[in-house]
């Protein structure tokens, strides 16, 4: 997550594919997220010998508003299965 005023973060999903940000300033924020099929914790760019796909990685469409101590819910992103 990239804020307006250099904020970054970082969130596992849940089993049901929740995620929660317990800290954040209020503003507006692009929202990205990757697949961690390795689990390294990291983005896996994959390699071209031997063939590795790259991780899939969405970014959201448009920026979130966040206001101070509300929640914010309705952001969905979907996450195509590997091929």
């Amino acid at each position: 997550v990239t804020g307006s005023i250099d904020h970054e973060g970082e969130a596992l999903a849940d089993t049901a594919g929740g995620f929660l940000f317990p800290s954040v300033v209020e503003g507006r924020y692009a929202f990205d997220l990757f697949r961690d099929e390795d689990g390294d914790g990291k983005y896996s760019y994959g390699r071209p010998f031997p063939f590795v796909p790259s991780e899939v990685f969405r970014v959201h469409p448009d920026s979130i508003k966040v206001r101070a101590r509300w929640p914010v819910e309705g952001v969905t992103v979907h996450l195509p299965d590997q091929p």
